[in-house]
């Protein structure tokens, strides 16, 4: 609607304190994974038109709701899933039928449309095509999104989906703050940990360095969300910004893809650095991928199904070392939507992700021996269900399990002790590697948000509640020596000390209250 303007208040954000160990965390309520459509209907003078029947259907899905517009000309769809190709029909006695098509839906966004009625008969249709949504009105967010047709074409060097992420502007990565799995990156100038993922509303944030705690297939994703300012109350709990991931779900059309790049080692470029420490001429290490999605229904107009299947060989190395990173990945993503009926919709997904990776220390100073590896075995799922008690007022709710078991296991058990000898050239390190250690997290999670929209005004209100728990644990294998003797001193042994293993339990609740309002421009 041309003539208004949208302003947004937060009235209460607080975490309320049932936490245990940890000082009190700020909201991370579900996501925002749906948008809204707004309808005006007036006659040809401009006058409102009560009275009207709106009917909205998915075109890919089946899946339709109705409503009849209030005495001030005005109906809201809340809640619609993410979309591409919606239907609006406008219907009333003595008039033409209205429909507009190929209608997008957006997270978080506000379609707006007005619509003109002319005399006729509902025989008659006048039929629109809806424009893109290029500045949404009624948001306070600063966002920027990235849709499936570039994820699946991006020239990804891992085809990891957070590499998606350093795509958008004010994200700088490094390779400095990647670990050999995972991606990481700073945005806007934060810390690895100053921004937040969300999966299908789900919070799949890694708790200790600031990454996606699992890893996804780019050709699953529909769409994906940075925002980086004026951010929802769902969004509390990080200051730099953001991810916002949609998955893509099923339609009443049998789908899929499939693809596959390899690339082997003989295509490396010869390197002459003259670095003394260069060993090899080229790099060693191959890269194979392959990625397969399927999708379609289970029950036509009712209940769909995507699966996605990801294979990640990489074989990474450097010209300072005969060693070679070695690990083979493996994730899988099921998502079924369910149409209950106009009124209830329910998602259940899980995904499944586990990782061997061997030889991680890429250095001309660390000896064969001294390697380690890491092992991980991610399983998460999620179940998602919005109820619309009437036009004006929906509630969603979600229950989330995730767990990460992770190892960092000695790659060659040779009973030698690690003996570390720095000398005037440098450092040396050899025996074997000291240390085993590793973590489990599990966390389960259950968020309820209620939205009303009364008049110009759209109140929220949010509930969220955390329970992690799991260990960390360390345990010394062999002795640790330094030697110094090449630089004047003497043969020490250090014996480093290892806690036992000590428990993760957290435990939070938060609550919010949001109202967003629009008024007449004066």
């Amino acid at each position: 609607m041309s003539g208004r303007r949208s302003r947004q208040s937060i009235l209460a954000c607080a975490a309320v304190g049932l936490v245990f160990l940890l000082a009190p965390r700020t909201v991370d309520a579900q996501a925002v994974t749906t948008g809204t459509i707004e309808v005006q209907v007036v006659d040809e003078t401009g006058g409102v038109l009560p009275g009207v029947t709106l009917t909205l259907n998915d075109q890919n899905t089946g899946a339709a709701r109705s409503g009849v517009v209030e005495q001030r000309g005005i109906f809201r769809f809340l809640n619609v899933p993410l979309g591409s190709n919606y239907q609006l029909r406008a219907e009333l006695d003595g008039f033409a039928t209205y429909r507009i098509d190929r209608i997008g839906v957006g997270a978080g966004s506000t379609q707006a449309f007005k619509v003109v009625l002319k005399l006729g008969t509902l025989e008659e249709i006048i039929t629109v095509q809806a424009e893109r949504l290029l500045i949404d009105t009624k948001s306070a967010e600063t966002k920027e999104t990235m849709d499936s047709s570039l994820m699946e074409k991006a020239p990804l060097f891992g085809r990891n989906h957070a590499e998606l992420a350093s795509l958008f502007p004010a994200v700088l990565q490094t390779a400095a703050d990647n670990s050999p799995t995972f991606t990481q990156f700073h945005v806007r100038g934060q810390a690895t940990t100053g921004h937040g993922y969300r999966q299908d509303g789900a919070d799949v944030l890694g708790p200790y360095l600031g990454r996606a705690a699992n890893t996804l297939s780019p050709n699953s994703i529909e769409r994906m969300d940075f925002v980086s300012g004026g951010m929802a109350p769902e969004y509390g709990e990080q200051p730099g910004g953001i991810f916002n991931i949609i998955t893509k779900s099923g339609s009443n059309r049998f789908s899929g893809a499939y693809s596959l790049l390899y690339r082997d080692d003989r295509f490396n470029s010869k390197v002459v650095s003259g670095i003394p420490g260069q060993v090899v001429d080229s790099a060693l290490g191959d890269t194979h991928f392959e990625e397969g999605v399927f999708g379609g229904p289970l029950r036509k107009d009712k209940a769909f199904f995507f699966a996605s299947y990801q294979f990640r060989g990489e074989d990474v190395g450097n010209i300072l070392s005969t060693n070679m990173r070695s690990g083979d990945h493996h994730n899988a993503h099921v998502k079924i939507n369910y149409n209950q009926g106009p009124n209830d919709q329910w998602v259940i997904q899980t995904d499944l992700n586990t990782g061997r990776q061997k030889n991680n220390n890429l250095s001309s100073t660390v000896s064969a021996e001294s390697q380690n590896g890491q092992n991980f075995d991610i399983i998460m799922s999620s179940l998602s269900q919005t109820h619309q008690f009437n036009p004006v007022t929906v509630l969603e709710s979600q229950v989330m399990y995730f767990r990460l078991p992770q190892t960092s296991p000695i790659m060659h058990h040779t009973g030698n002790p690690s003996v570390t000898t720095v000398s005037q050239s440098g450092s040396w390190t050899s025996g074997q590697l000291a240390t085993f250690g590793g973590w489990t997290e599990n966390r389960v999670k259950a968020t309820v948000k209620l939205t009303r929209v009364t008049g110009n005004h759209s109140f929220k209100f949010g509930v969220d509640y955390s329970y992690s728990w799991g260990e960390r644990f360390s345990e010394q294998r062999v002795p640790i020596y330094n030697d110094r003797r090449p630089i004047g001193g003497v043969l020490t042994r250090t014996e480093n000390i290892y806690a036992s293993p000590f428990p993760l339990d957290d435990r939070f609740f938060d609550v919010f209250a949001q109202d967003q309002w629009t008024f007449d421009r004066l």
